[in-house]
């Protein structure tokens, strides 16, 4: 629901906005996967339990072990996001305009609509709010719940500036800060908390066979209650003092008219994110080590904690030429150019993002999940002749007709070289090995089409941080996404013609070869690494089965694969 209202005011050169806006978003969504429950079928010892054989016992409907469903729990969340701002533009010479103002943007706090909610208390001592209940059925839920503080410092000044140096030139620049506020879906997953996901289990016995029809024999084994030391229930949270997700950006373009119907841009783009929220698992061991990960955790009273934290960040650079030509005789057409640097921390909380070592953020600093450092765009457009003094079957068949083309060249996204075991002993984060060298990777179509039978990946570059054989645990000191996978190329092409059957009736037909050259891309390796089995020191590297090798390739925007893809398609126009 969005209420706004804008005004203007205009007094001699300056042109005057202001505005409001009201605006209203909920969100609701069953965020546990095992609403039906689960039977599990194993190959037990022949007798009054098993056939001893798996398969056998799932005909037979003898289960081994089941669990009760999950009540199904609709996590419903709402929020208000106004905003407000006033805006200047100033005409302050013939060449120059100038153009400043602030927004100010006021994110309610979030809260569950439905009450069916619950996280941590800022100390991390227990669930809120609190319940005597062990399931959902007996949970007694509180709407308007809220899952952290107010947020009132979401100032947000813009300024920018166009200046026409010639009658063939002109420079423009801006400087804003605007933000954004967590996505309400992060917040659904507070309905995963003790008891609201809470189950019973259920084993066979001899004396009480686990069957389809007779599926909850015996007492049963009920979810352990959270916040009891020992028992280690996981448990999902939010910081209280998240504050709003910001983003500082500025940019400085120039365009060029150099003939008559064509311009030339040079663009710099920048900017610095912070606040970004990430899943922070704050209940990791503080160092590795020997030992299970409950028995090392810092808070006893529970095991795995997820909590939505907003303190990442994350910087962009990007410089783009562009050349348009706008139509001459028929032909129209852009190419583009752009160099660009994302660096971050990890995907967002949402997508699972997390850092590889929890205490530690700036380990994970490096290239982004999506940094294309080198990319060119050309599209083209061009309008056959109409023929006009041809005959009539001559017009229909050739003139008319309409060609357009996109061409793609990229340069690959990173990957990261991770290890296939877990050399910290943790419970979260993806771990990476130690650096030798300055890696090296050509992993194209290319290299395996000239018979190339070895990993596309430099393996002396990297070396295992400990041998868990030897009972030795540690991070690696490898940067998170050193190397950039295979790049990314295609051709599009496409013909369509509208033939006019009566005044107000045509019919328009259209040929499309999505890669029309039927050149794939390949996409990135295989980037996992394991052990060997000694005791040693220092451990041996060993690739895995398949690392370094290339099984796959990019998907061609509008296919649902890497290969070519023709499509004839007609319209009626009436």
């Amino acid at each position: 629901m969005v209420n706004a209202d804008t005004g203007v005011h205009t007094k001699g050169k300056h042109n005057i906005m202001g505005g409001v806006e009201f605006r209203r978003l909920t969100e609701g969504r069953a965020a546990e996967n095992n609403p039906l429950g689960l039977f599990t079928f194993s190959a037990g010892t022949a007798g009054v339990t098993s056939t001893g054989n798996a398969a056998a016992d799932f005909v037979t409907g003898y289960a081994n072990q089941d669990q009760t469903p999950i009540v199904t729990v609709k996590g419903s969340v709402g929020q208000w996001r106004d905003g407000f701002f006033i805006l200047d533009n100033w005409q302050v010479s013939q060449n120059l305009t100038l153009n400043y103002g602030l927004r100010y943007d006021l994110p309610t706090v979030p809260y569950s609509l439905n009450g069916y909610a619950r996280i941590l208390n800022p100390a991390e001592d227990a669930l809120i709010p609190a319940t005597d209940a062990t399931s959902a059925k007996d949970f007694v839920p509180t709407p308007g719940f809220k899952f952290i503080g107010p947020q009132h410092d979401n100032w947000g000044p813009r300024f920018g500036f166009a200046y026409r140096a010639t009658d063939k030139m002109v420079v423009r620049g801006g400087f804003g800060i605007y933000y954004n506020a967590n996505q309400l879906n992060s917040y659904t997953l507070a309905t995963g908390n003790y008891p609201l996901a809470a189950t019973v289990n259920y084993n066979t016995a001899p004396g009480a066979l686990l069957t389809f029809i007779n599926n909850t024999p015996g007492a049963g084994s009920k979810s352990p209650v959270a916040g009891v030391q020992g028992t280690y229930v996981s448990a999902f949270t939010d910081d209280i003092h998240n504050k709003t997700q910001r983003s500082y950006q500025w940019n400085l373009s120039t365009g060029y008219e150099p003939w008559r119907g064509s311009g030339f841009e040079l663009q710099y783009l920048g900017s610095h994110d912070s606040d970004l929220d990430r899943s922070f698992y704050d209940n990791e061991p503080l160092l590795p080590g020997p030992g299970s990960v409950n028995s090392r955790r810092p808070n006893q009273l529970f095991g795995q904690i997820r909590k939505i934290e907003n303190d990442g960040w994350s910087n962009y650079n990007a410089l783009t030429a562009i050349l348009r030509q706008r139509t001459l005789h028929g032909l129209a057409g852009q190419i583009s150019y752009t160099w660009s640097h994302d660096l971050d921390l990890s995907t967002d909380s949402n997508g699972g993002g997390t850092l590889s070592q929890q205490y530690n953020p700036i380990a994970d600093y490096g290239n982004s999940n999506w940094d294309i450092r080198n990319r060119m765009v050309a599209s083209l457009t061009y309008a056959l002749p109409l023929l006009s003094s041809s005959n009539y079957a001559v017009r229909q068949a050739l003139g008319g007709w309409e060609l357009a083309s996109i061409v793609n060249v990229q340069s690959g996204t990173p990957f990261n070289v991770i290890l296939n075991y877990n050399s910290a002993n943790m419970s979260a984060g993806t771990e990476r090995p130690n650096f030798v060298h300055a890696p090296h990777a050509d992993c194209s179509l290319r290299n395996y089409i000239h018979g190339n039978t070895t990993s596309c990946i430099d393996t002396t570059a990297y070396a295992l941080p400990a041998n868990i054989n030897a009972n030795q645990y540690a991070f690696g000191n490898t940067s998170r996404n050193t190397l950039h996978g295979p790049g990314f190329s295609y051709v599009n092409l496409s013909a369509f013609k509208t033939f006019t059957v009566v005044s107000r009736l045509s019919i328009q037909f259209r040929a499309e070869a999505f890669n029309v050259f039927n050149h794939p891309s390949a996409a990135n390796p295989a980037s996992s690494i394991g052990h060997d089995s000694s005791a040693i020191a220092q451990p041996t590297f060993l690739s895995v089965t398949g690392f370094g090798s290339v099984t796959g390739v990019q998907q061609v925007p509008g296919s649902v694969s890497g290969a070519r893809v023709l499509s004839l398609a007609g319209k009626v126009v009436f």
